[in-house]
C-alpha cells in the first residue's frame, strides 16, 4: 500500500538511504497516512471511553498496520524514523538493517496475536503466507537472522493457539526422517497417535544406548508422554539418583516419572517423597510435584505462607494488601502464584510499600493504566525487544508502578511472573557495588553466549530479572520443558546456563527474603 508522505522524499527512498549508511533528516506525514490516521483517531476514543470494545478495535486496527509493515518494512521506518535510528548504527550491516526493522514487527506480532479473550484474532491464511514468504527470505547461516526466524515460529505458534477459526493441520510421525534434533522434538512433540508404538520403542532404544546428552535427555522426556513399563524403569533411576551429573537430565526424569501416576500411583507417590526429602537441588520440585500426585497443591489457602508465624503472616498480609492492587477478583490458585513469588522479597515489602511502589493486576492491558500510550510503539528495549504498541502489553515495569496481566498469573507456561517483576522493583534499590557487579555478568553472559535468552540478552535489568524468575519458578509444567526459546526458565536451567548469575541471585533473594 502506498502512502503521501514528505514530497522530498518517500519511505522507499528512505529505506534505500538508511540501508546504504545515510541518515537523512526525515519527517513522516502522518495527515497523508490513511491508516496512522485511523489508528489515532481510534487512540483518542479509547482515551476517552476506556471501554474494551473500542480497545479492540484499536487493537484490530494495530495488528493491520504490522502485518503490512511486514510486507513493506520502509513503511516501519518511515513512521518510526527517529526510534529506529536511535537503535540502528550507520555503519551496520545491510541484511542486520533489514531483520532489524523485520524483527520490530514481529516482536509486535508476537505480543499482539497472543492476547487473551477479549482480544482474541480470526486466523488467515493471508496472514500466516506473508509470515511463511518472510521466512524463506531469511538466510539461515546468520544468528541474528535465525533470531528473526524464531520470532516468525512464534507469532505463528500464537496465531495456532489463540484463535479459533484454527484447523492444525494433522502431521504424521514418521520415524525414519528423524535426522537432527529438532526432528526429534518434532516427532515427541507431534506423533500420531497410530505411531506411538513406534515412538515408543524408538525411545526406549535412544535410553538403553550412548547418545548425545541433549537426544537423551528429550528421551527421557518422551517417556513421560510415550510411558511405556520399560521406559518407566530406566526414567525412575535416573530421578532417584542424586549423583547423576546432568542436571537437565534428572529434571526431565522427574517430571517424566511423576507423569506415570494413573498407571503406577503407589510407586510415583513414593518417588516424589524421596525427592522431596533427598536434599538436593531438586527438593523444591519434588515438593511441588509431591503435592499435585497427592492432589494438595492448588486449593490450600495460604500454601506458600507455611513456616510463618502468626504474627509475620499478620505484617506479611498487611503489606501485601497495601502492595498489590486489582479491579479484578484473585482466586485461593492466584493468590498462592503471588505469595509463591512475593515470599522470596518478604524483608523487602516494607521498604517497597514505603516508596510508593505498587504491583497492579488487571484483566486489561496496560493502556488502562496509562492510556496517554494508546496507539504509540515503544522501542526502548533495543531490536530483539521492540516496536511493540502499548496497547497489547500485559505487563510492563516503571519507576512508579508494575502492572501484570491477571492471565499471566494463570499462566501454565510462565510460573513466576511476580517475581520477575519485583526483580525489577528490587534492581532499582541495588548499590553502586551491586550495579557495577551486575553490569559485568551482563557483559560476561554475552560474551560467553550464555544468557537464558533472548529475553535476557535484552539488558542488564532484564537479564537480572529473568535470573529472578529462573531461581523463584523452581517447576514449569512438562509440556513446556521441550521449549529452548521459552522466556520462563526453571531454576536448575539458570544454574546450568549462567552459574555466575544463579550465585548472584541466589545472594540477593537470600539477603531481602
Amino acid at each position: 500500500m502506498a502512502i503521501s508522505v514528505n514530497p522530498i522524499i518517500t519511505p522507499k527512498q528512505l529505506y534505500k538511504k538508511f540501508l546504504n549508511g545515510e541518515r537523512p533528516e526525515y519527517e513522516h506525514n502522518v495527515e497523508s497516512d490513511k491508516p496512522m490516521q485511523e489508528l489515532n483517531v481510534l487512540a483518542e476514543r479509547y482515551k476517552q471511553s476506556l471501554s474494551i470494545d473500542n480497545k479492540k478495535k484499536l487493537l484490530d486496527k494495530e495488528r493491520e498496520i504490522l502485518y503490512e509493515e511486514l510486507e513493506h518494512p520502509e513503511l516501519t521506518l518511515a513512521r518510526n524514523y527517529n526510534d529506529i535510528s536511535r537503535l540502528i548504527e550507520p555503519k551496520t550491516e545491510q541484511s542486520q538493517i533489514k531483520n532489524t526493522i523485520n524483527n520490530l514487527n514481529l516482536t509486535a506480532l508476537i505480543r499482539i496475536e497472543s492476547l487473551d479473550k477479549p482480544f482474541v484474532t480470526t486466523y488467515t491464511d493471508e496472514k500466516v503466507e506473508k509470515l511463511e514468504n518472510l521466512s524463506k527470505s531469511i538466510d539461515k547461516q546468520s544468528k541474528y537472522e535465525q533470531e528473526s526466524k524464531e520470532k516468525i515460529n512464534s507469532v505463528k505458534r500464537a496465531i495456532e493457539s489463540f484463535s479459533y477459526n484454527f484447523t492444525k493441520p494433522n502431521i504424521p510421525a514418521k520415524i525414519n526422517q528423524v535426522e537432527t534434533l529438532d526432528d526429534f522434538h518434532e516427532l515427541l512433540l507431534n506423533a500420531d497417535k497410530s505411531d506411538y508404538p513406534f515412538v515408543e520403542k524408538y525411545i526406549n532404544n535412544i535410553l538403553n544406548e550412548e547418545a548425545h546428552p541433549l537426544v537423551k535427555q528429550a528421551a527421557v522426556w518422551g517417556a513421560g508422554k510415550y510411558r511405556s513399563d520399560e521406559n518407566f524403569d530406566i526414567i525412575k533411576k535416573i530421578a532417584l539418583d542424586k549423583n547423576e551429573p546432568d542436571i537437565k537430565l534428572r529434571e526431565f526424569a522427574i517430571h517424566s516419572t511423576a507423569l506415570y501416576l494413573k498407571e503406577k500411583p503407589d510407586e510415583v507417590k513414593s518417588i516424589m517423597s524421596s525427592i522431596e526429602k533427598d536434599g538436593s537441588i531438586f527438593t523444591p520440585l519434588g515438593k511441588t510435584l509431591n503435592a499435585k500426585v497427592n492432589g494438595r497443591h492448588s486449593g490450600f489457602k495460604d500454601r506458600e505462607l507455611k513456616g510463618l508465624n502468626r504474627k509475620q503472616i499478620t505484617r506479611y498480609k498487611k503489606l501485601k494488601n497495601r502492595f498489590i492492587k486489582s479491579d479484578t477478583g484473585i482466586n485461593t490458585h492466584q493468590h498462592n502464584a503471588i505469595d509463591k513469588s512475593l515470599m522470596f522479597y518478604r524483608k523487602m515489602l516494607g521498604n517497597f510499600v514505603n516508596k510508593g511502589n505498587n504491583i497492579f493486576i488487571s484483566n486489561d492491558t496496560c493502556t488502562k493504566i496509562f492510556p496517554e500510550d494508546s496507539g504509540n510503539r515503544c522501542f526502548s528495549n533495543g531490536p530483539l525487544n521492540s516496536g511493540d504498541f502499548f496497547d497489547s502489553f500485559d505487563g510492563i515495569n516503571t519507576s512508579k508502578y508494575t502492572m501484570i496481566g491477571k492471565s499471566r498469573i494463570d499462566s501454565n507456561i510462565s510460573q513466576s511472573t511476580t517475581g520477575h517483576e519485583i526483580a525489577h522493583v528490587l534492581n532499582r534499590e541495588f548499590d553502586k557495588t551491586n550495579s557495577k557487579k551486575l553490569w559485568n555478568l551482563y557483559v560476561n553472559a554475552h560474551i560467553n553466549n550464555s544468557t537464558l535468552d533472548s529475553y535476557a540478552a535484552t539488558n542488564e535489568w532484564e537479564y537480572f530479572a529473568q535470573g529472578c524468575e529462573a531461581y523463584i519458578s523452581e517447576y514449569k509444567p512438562h509440556a513446556c520443558l521441550l521449549d529452548n526459546h521459552s522466556a520462563t526458565n526453571t531454576r536448575y536451567d539458570l544454574m546450568t546456563k549462567d552459574p555466575d548469575l544463579y550465585n548472584f541471585v541466589e545472594k540477593c533473594i537470600k539477603k531481602y527474603r
